[in-house]
Order: structure tokens, then C-alpha cells, then sequence
């Protein structure tokens, strides 16, 4: 589990904490800050938590986590003024030779996610691009120096090729690296195996947004804030979220839990695709828990239809899930991160190889041969090579743990959902029904 005082960091963000909130931190001793500041970084939340120790002006902080923070919320305010002109450049060259795109999560979750981008940790340019376009679209990022590091399906990478950041603090660096990524859907159909059945945006309906004197297409709120969840659901699935999505996720449905226009627009959408409905209920859940909100009635009705067994993995395992050690891989025995694969089985179509798929995600030999292979950290060989068995050495304990917990807990799940499934019920389709 982390620490105490990340269960404390994150009930003093809740929204509508009150100044009392923090002072329950003061009692925290200077290692115990060193201790969880880098699990500030690695949930995302450093700034957030910056921002609101500063503006309930109390002074509790150890002198040297105060500056570190002070620090990290500098260089992040240069690295947006950089990502700025790198966006606004991007922009112009799409505009320029006519390719049809949407601006995806970062500068656009201000102010409706983030009244301010520079409280966010940010790597990525993310782009929803027409099809038609995306020959135009990859032209313009190769005359301004990028290449293609890596496709998935319908996800194209991007990037100028950079040294890998060694640590999480530098997310916040104004040399740091970044990608720009281009996607053909909104939602890629071969992920995970979910078809989920999310309507294609039309280009022509795309609103437009301000920002620090710029201007550039969005969705429309509904296909944003669907987004929003999918993105979150996908890194669910994946073992692994920042908790600071979750927040900038809690706020939006603060502000927006009294437009009744936006949730009559939301609910056509879900009427379509009814799975839709499931994952918003799983992320709002996951954010209510963390950091409170009100909840819209539309999204209280999704909650009250949930699945038993997805009740279940909510109920019994998300908190500790949610709250697992960041980094994953420090040395830790029978980590919960895997535990996430529980919910996966709800929702993803099985394949003819499932078990040596399971065994893949559990254990991803290739993948940490490939990582490992490309995270050449020092100069000397001699440094290279410690470097890579000490990563390496992480990584292996800590997919063995993981995986050890996993097994562990197996039987117990197995047990709980096959008491709620109903009489004759079978499984089918992308998704279990119980």
C-alpha cells in the first residue's frame, strides 16, 4: 500500500475539504514527506496538492518538500510555455494543408477538467485525426522533425528522439521528452476486445476552444467526456492509473452535475452503446471514492445498474488497487496492480490463447527485454549494464509478486462470481452477464 500520508494527501483534495483537512499532515515528519513525494509525482496529484496548501495559506510543509514542490511547479511552467509553441505550431501546419483533427485530452481539459494545465504533469500532443487526413497529418509532424516510434492499430507515436526520463520528477522539465500521437477513432474496436460502439465524430460539428490566445477544435463536450472515461477505463485495464485523472474527472462532474442539457446529451449517447453506461459508473465510483462530487442523477441510475460482480471488484478490491505503491515495480512482495485483471475478464472477449495471453500480462517477458534494451542510461558500458540488471531485477520482482498476488486472490473471485451468477446464465458476447 502507499503510505498513510497519500490516504491523507488525497482526503485533503477531496472536493469540498475544508482548511481543517490538512491540518491533520502536520503531524508527518520530514522522511515521511521524502518518502511519499514520490508517490506525489508518479500519481500525478504533486501539483494539485501545491496548488491547495498554497491557497488555504497553511504553512505546514518541511521547508525542503516546500521547495521541491515550489521546484517541480517552476519547470512544469515552462515545460507548458514549450508544449505551447510546440502545439501551437502543429496546429498551424494541420490548418495549413487542410487536415481535419480534433484536439484530444491536454490543453483541451481546461478549463472544464483543469482550470489551469500547469498543475498537470503533461507528455503527450494527442490528436483525433479525420482518415482522410492522416497522410497530411504525418506529413506536416515529419517536417518538423518527428518520426514514427510506434503504431497500434488505429494509434499512430510520434517523437523527436530524446534520451528516456530516468525519473518522475522529470515529467516536470522543460527538456523533457514528449510524443505527439494521432488517433483514427475515438475508440480503437480491437482494444482489449470491447467493441464498444462509439459514434464517429463528425468534423463538422467540432466546437471550438480558447486558450492562452490560441484557438483549436474540440469534441463536443458529451464525445470528450466520453473520452475522458475511456481513457481512464483503458488504463484500468492496463493495471495502473494516475490518480489525478480520477480528480480532474470528480471536478468535471462537479461543475457539470446541474446541466441538465449536457446529461440529456450524454444519455442519447449512451442509449446507443448501454456499455458505455457501465464504464462511466466504474470511473465515477473510482473518483467519488478518492475525492467526492456530486453525482448527476443519469450517472446515479448507471451506478444502480451495475453488474454484481463489477460491484464486487469495486467494493473489495478497488481502494487497495487504487492505493498500491507508486512506483509499481519498487520492491514490494504481492502487489495488487494485478488485481485489475478481475474486472478485464468482465468485459473482454476471450481469445482461442487466453491462457497464454493471461500469461503475457502477468508476466511480460518480452516487453521487459524490449524496455530494458532501450533504456541506455549512462555513457559507460560498465554503467549501462548495472543499470539495466538492477531495472531489470525491479521489474522481474515485482511482475513475480504481482503475479503471486494475483493467483492468491484468483479462487476467492472465482468463488464470489459464480454465487451471483444467475441460474443459466452463460457467458457471451464481449462481456460476462451474470
Amino acid at each position: 500500500m502507499a503510505t498513510a500520508l497519500a490516504h491523507d494527501i488525497v482526503r485533503c483534495l477531496a472536493l469540498g475539504g475544508s482548511p481543517a483537512a490538512l491540518q491533520v499532515l502536520r503531524c508527518a515528519s520530514s522522511r515521511q514527506w521524502q518518502r511519499t513525494i514520490t508517490w506525489l509525482d508518479h500519481s500525478g496529484l504533486a501539483l494539485y496538492f501545491l496548488q491547495r496548501v498554497e491557497s488555504d495559506g497553511v504553512s505546514f510543509l518541511p521547508p525542503d518538500i516546500l521547495r521541491q514542490l515550489r521546484e517541480r511547479r517552476k519547470n512544469n511552467e515552462q515545460r507548458v510555455a514549450r508544449l505551447k509553441e510546440i502545439f501551437a505550431s502543429i496546429n498551424r501546419g494541420f490548418e495549413r494543408t487542410g487536415v481535419r483533427y480534433a484536439v484530444l485530452k491536454g490543453f483541451s481539459l481546461t478549463p472544464d477538467y483543469c482550470t489551469d494545465p500547469c498543475n498537470r504533469a503533461q507528455s503527450d500532443l494527442d490528436y483525433l485525426i479525420a482518415r482522410n487526413s492522416i497522410a497530411a497529418a504525418q506529413n506536416v509532424l515529419s517536417e518538423q522533425g518527428y518520426l514514427l516510434k510506434r503504431q497500434e492499430s488505429d494509434e499512430l507515436s510520434f517523437w523527436i528522439p530524446a534520451p528516456e526520463p530516468t525519473d518522475a520528477t522529470q515529467q516536470y522539465s522543460p527538456n523533457g521528452p514528449w510524443m505527439v500521437e494521432l488517433h483514427l477513432s475515438p475508440w480503437d474496436q480491437g482494444l482489449f476486445r470491447i467493441p464498444l460502439k462509439i459514434p464517429e465524430p463528425s468534423f463538422a460539428e467540432l466546437r471550438p476552444q480558447q486558450w492562452n490566445g490560441l484557438e483549436f477544435p474540440c469534441l463536443p463536450k458529451r464525445l470528450a467526456f466520453a473520452g475522458q472515461i475511456l481513457h481512464s477505463f483503458k488504463h484500468v485495464l492496463c493495471g495502473w492509473i494516475r490518480l489525478s485523472w480520477l480528480f480532474e474527472i470528480a471536478c468535471f462532474l462537479r461543475d457539470q452535475s446541474d446541466e441538465s442539457l449536457f446529461w440529456q446529451e450524454f444519455d442519447q449517447l449512451v442509449t446507443a452503446e448501454p456499455l458505455l453506461a457501465e464504464l462511466v459508473a466504474i470511473i465515477t465510483c473510482l473518483s467519488v471514492d478518492l475525492f467526492g462530487s456530486p453525482v448527476p442523477e443519469s450517472v446515479e441510475k448507471y451506478i444502480r445498474d451495475l453488474r454484481p460482480a463489477v460491484r464486487v471488484w469495486l467494493e473489495e478490491y478497488a481502494h487497495g488497487w487504487l492505493f498500491e505503491r507508486l512506483p509499481r515495480y519498487e520492491i514490494r512482495l504481492l502487489s495488487r496492480s494485478k488485481l485489475s485483471m478481475f474486472l478485464k475478464e468482465l468485459y473482454c472477449a476471450p481469445q482461442a490463447d487466453h491462457g497464454a495471453e493471461d500469461f503475457r500480462v502477468l508476466f511480460p517477458l518480452h516487453r521487459l527485454k524490449r524496455l530494458a534494451q532501450t533504456r541506455n542510461m549512462h555513457t559507460s558500458a560498465t554503467g549501462s549494464i548495472i543499470y539495466k540488471a538492477r531495472w531489470l531485477a525491479l521489474h522481474s520482482i515485482y511482475h513475480a509478486g504481482a503475479t503471486l498476488r494475483y493467483l492468491w486472490e484468483l479462487p476467492r473471485w472465482r468463488h464470489r462470481v459464480q454465487h451471483l451468477r444467475p441460474r443459466g446464465a452463460i457467458r457471451n458476447g464481449s462481456r460476462s452477464s451474470w
